[in-house]
């Protein structure tokens, strides 16, 4: 039994965390780990898995992406419900919560082509002030707040018809929840509260906002651990934003995921839980 750990951007502090938490589990667990950059990986050859070998995709990236399709085949262990599932992209975790009618923020999928039409969004969404956000990055990058409609005006010009762009309700919030899930338990769980004069509660330096474990209420934990599963994957980050009237909001299912900041917080062994699941599949 092998395990493949694919990264990429390995010298972010938080991405090498993540690896070094992974590689530990692995030790302890008597696995030999394959810690696989694909910054350096030539794509020319490739391992020959077995229905023993593990491969996890540990930090995010288009080539890391690419090259766990064409690693996994029908018979290794993956967080996958289905190994064919890693051959398509999942797109935005909104559609697969959507689609099982969990609690997912309000959103437009696709910014309009005309600005009235725009226009038009913002008012489907309650008005003013609403979020932009940029699918595809993480840690509140690409994620701005439009309060009215000069400012709608020019990022719309700027934007000159971007592909990648939603519109979402703003949803005012004090914390948020970050649950990590894995299969049908909720292993650690903590609060971030909004950082001084930012309305993103998982963003920017971590030391400014107040973050704090806590055992979150059983039907969070349900919402979680469904989220997860309806993209087809076990594992998984998600973030659930609580707003004044108290009703529950998915702000985001991320996977995968930066735990190594969750585990330490929780007193938690995620790594170790992660390549325990995966060694049993």
């Amino acid at each position: 039994m092998e395990f493949y750990g694919l990264i990429e951007h390995d010298r972010f502090a938080s991405n090498r965390a993540t690896i070094d938490a992974i590689k530990d589990a692995c030790k302890k667990g008597k696995i030999a780990f394959n810690e696989v950059n694909v910054e350096k990986f030539d794509f020319l050859s490739f391992p020959e898995l077995s229905e023993e070998d593990i491969v996890f995709r540990i930090t995010s990236g288009v080539k890391s992406r690419k090259l766990e399709k064409l690693l996994i085949n029908e018979k290794c262990k993956t967080i996958y419900h289905d190994n064919q599932l890693a051959y398509f992209n999942r797109g935005s975790c909104y559609y697969h919560n959507l689609k099982v009618g969990l609690p997912v923020i309000p959103t437009i999928v696709q910014m309009p082509q005309r600005f009235e039409d725009l226009k038009k969004a913002v008012e489907l969404l309650d008005g003013y002030p609403v979020i932009f956000k940029k699918e595809g990055l993480s840690h509140g990058r690409g994620v701005s707040k439009i309060e009215n409609e000069k400012e709608l005006e020019s990022r719309f010009e700027a934007e000159d018809g971007s592909t990648n762009l939603m519109i979402r309700k703003f949803i005012k919030h004090e914390k948020q929840y970050r649950l990590a899930v894995l299969g049908d338990e909720v292993l650690a769980c903590h609060q971030n509260w909004l950082a001084p004069n930012d309305f993103r509660s998982n963003s920017g330096d971590s030391r400014l906002r107040k973050s704090e474990a806590c055992d979150c209420e059983p039907d969070l934990k349900a919402i979680a651990i469904e989220a997860v599963a309806s993209m087809g994957i076990d594992f998984g980050g998600v973030d659930i934003l609580i707003d004044d009237q108290g009703d529950a909001y998915i702000a985001e299912v991320n996977a995968p995921f930066y735990f190594a900041s969750t585990a330490k917080l929780c007193q938690v062994d995620i790594a170790g839980a992660l390549v325990d699941h995966l060694m049993k599949k």
